[in-house]
């Protein structure tokens, strides 16, 4: 079975896979200052690619990949070489790199991603040290035509510290006329080593006119995406996309319905959430819980200090200024955030049962609103 058959750790349900993306939208900096590196010869041969799950970092790395192996420069001396500076890294359509690229055929790219484990029908936690030094092979394979070749890592933060060591060492040595893209959803976690070897390249969250372009290239109809759910995201078009899949806006309003009984938590309500995180078989769907849950223990916070932004459901900031409309309730719900999800974090680690950690949660918000 070849790997495109297999399940891809870096592509999102419901999506298209970022390879196939030739749009990006709401990443013009960080496309335009890739290309002023470009066009002024000045191309650095490891560049970070940063920001939030979802915004377009892996749609960025291939339009990269593309835009460089559709402008090749024949001299040995040069990386790259174009008569004239180009101002977008739009290519034609037609270029024969395109399918290249969507078959995964290219043999100048490299890919590294996490692995799908067959037997256990699920993706490896990490890009394992074995797969991180098959560049070793890679590069000791002469290059088609003297190309350059590009390596993409989604992401860097899979590496784990072996593999991480061994991809430090080619990015001290690189070899010449080869591009390394890594994408990381958490630069701030990445060794410094590693991070100090490349230009950044800053990606940000979404307004909500690119929301809706980006999330209309999408296999999902965006006729059924609510404006709550589009705030909900967070300038995200894959979180956009894997909320909508669990219906993520009525879970959100069900975790406010449930703030809104405090400091008499109603059993029922609370009840009901922790069914619904117990769903078996499904990992994703406590994760979200989880998620938006501590997305409304900070809005409680802002809301204590007068801060919270506009409402993501209707009678919101009602519900919530009337728990927390003091800066001593902002500082106990904040507080309260860095509590929680350390626990949640290690709850989910030795797999404590996710209905007795949502209850345990909401227990918990109940006494600090006392």
């Amino acid at each position: 079975m070849i790997d495109l058959e297999l399940p891809q750790s870096d592509k999102q349900p419901d999506a298209c896979h970022p390879r196939e993306t030739l749009e990006i939208f709401g990443q013009n900096l960080a496309e335009q200052r890739f290309l002023n590196a470009f066009n002024n010869n000045n191309l650095h041969h490891a560049w970070l690619i940063s920001g939030s799950n979802g915004i377009g970092k892996a749609t960025l790395a291939w339009r990269i990949a593309r835009f460089l192996f559709s402008n090749q420069s024949n001299s040995s001396n040069e990386l790259f070489k174009l008569e004239t500076p180009s101002s977008s890294l739009d290519i034609d359509y037609s270029h024969p790199i395109n399918p290249r690229l969507r078959a995964l055929s290219e043999p100048n790219l490299f890919l590294l991603r996490r692995l799908y484990d067959e037997e256990k029908k699920r993706f490896r936690n990490n890009i394992t040290v074995d797969q991180v030094r098959k560049l070793n092979h890679f590069f000791a394979l002469s290059s088609t035509d003297k190309k350059r070749r590009v390596i993409i890592i989604d992401s860097v933060d899979d590496l784990n510290n072996s593999s991480a060591n061994a991809l430090l060492k080619s990015l001290e040595e690189p070899p010449k006329d080869c591009v390394f893209l890594l994408i990381s959803h958490r630069p701030a976690a990445l060794l410094p080593t590693i991070k100090s070897r490349c230009i950044e390249l800053r990606c940000q969250k979404l307004n909500s006119k690119d929301m809706y372009k980006a999330l209309n290239t999408s296999k999902i109809d965006i006729d059924t995406l609510s404006e709550g759910l589009i705030n909900l995201s967070d300038g995200s078009v894959g979180n956009a996309i894997r909320l909508s899949n669990y219906n993520a806006l009525s879970i959100y309003k069900s975790i406010v319905e449930i703030v809104e009984t405090f400091p008499n938590l109603n059993g029922n309500l609370a009840l009901a959430l922790s069914e619904r995180a117990a769903k078996k078989g499904d990992d994703q769907i406590l994760n979200i819980i989880v998620e938006l849950i501590e997305l409304v223990i900070s809005r409680l916070a802002y809301s204590g200090l007068g801060q919270l932004s506009e409402e993501l459901i209707q009678n919101e900031k009602i519900i919530l200024t009337k728990v927390s409309n003091t800066n001593e309730h902002a500082k106990s719900w904040a507080d309260l955030v860095g509590e929680l999800r350390k626990k949640i974090n290690y709850a989910i680690t030795v797999n404590i049962d996710p209905g007795t950690l949502i209850l345990d949660t909401l227990f918990k918000m109940n006494e600090t609103s006392q």
